[in-house]
């Protein structure tokens, strides 16, 4: 678990460490001291955006229900569905468009970029100073660009079902949900990254979903068909007139 920041322990690239230290430690007079990084703005709403996600096929295609496919997660080499939540193990994930499940995330990212730059301000050692411009240029670079967002549902096999705003982005390289737990109290953040299958017929669609460690192995997901889901709304609603036929009382005989 992390709490405004992400919880990845992979080095970010090089190239994006390097950049960022440049623009913390720059100033009109040269660069800045350690023990004195430079004050900036920390209230950059442009920081965190949904981009145009007409072209991201993991954007367009995670809409629905996913239920959890256990000889395929066997199969992969994992024996243990993805947990969530709480003490029961994921069985479905839904996703759907929720704007304000959608802002929730968005604002949350915003909360975590700025208190991690109010971090930076704080007089502290030159070993934890380059920790936290890294552990921002993590932030930067998931929250940089955001591909969709809205209501996570997770159903867990002891029937728990837990509700998260979520967004999708990118991490170093790898596509990646966030989620927020405790979004009306005291938000905390999780992750996890995911890959997805796409079926010709859009049947067999496949959803792979992680930790959020490269070496935390992946659980498989299936798409719920239309179908299928007809059928289950069906089955639920032949159940609740059954069980009122039972509770109504019988009339009296003539």
């Amino acid at each position: 678990m992390w709490k405004y920041a992400l919880g990845l322990t992979v080095l970010v690239a090089t190239a994006l460490a390097l950049d960022w230290q440049a623009q913390v430690n720059a100033s009109p007079t040269g660069p800045a001291s350690n023990d004195q990084p430079e004050k900036k703005d920390v209230n950059k709403a442009d920081e965190v955006q949904f981009v145009d996600a007409k072209d991201c096929i993991i954007a367009e295609e995670i809409w629905g229900d996913w239920i959890i496919n256990k000889e395929l997660t066997e199969k992969v080499g994992s024996t243990v569905p993805r947990r969530f939540e709480g003490a029961g193990k994921a069985s479905k994930v839904s996703f759907k468009e929720n704007e304000k499940a959608k802002n929730q995330a968005k604002e949350f990212a915003r909360e975590s970029i700025r208190k991690a730059r109010e971090g930076l301000e704080v007089p502290m050692a030159p070993e934890e100073l380059e920790r936290k411009k890294l552990q921002l240029a993590r932030m930067l670079d998931a929250f940089g660009k955001l591909y969709c967002g809205g209501e996570m549902t997770v159903y867990e096999d002891n029937g728990e079902i837990t509700y998260f705003p979520f967004a999708y982005g990118v991490a170093i390289g790898n596509p990646m949900v966030i989620y927020v737990r405790n979004v009306d109290k005291q938000p905390d953040g999780e992750s996890f990254f995911l890959s997805f299958v796409r079926d010709s017929k859009g049947e067999k669609d496949l959803l792979f979903i992680g930790g959020d460690h490269p070496p935390d192995r992946f659980s498989a997901f299936e798409r719920v068909k239309v179908e299928e889901k007809a059928d289950e709304v069906e089955k639920e609603s032949d159940d609740k007139e059954a069980e009122k036929k039972q509770e109504a009382p019988a009339l009296p005989r003539g």
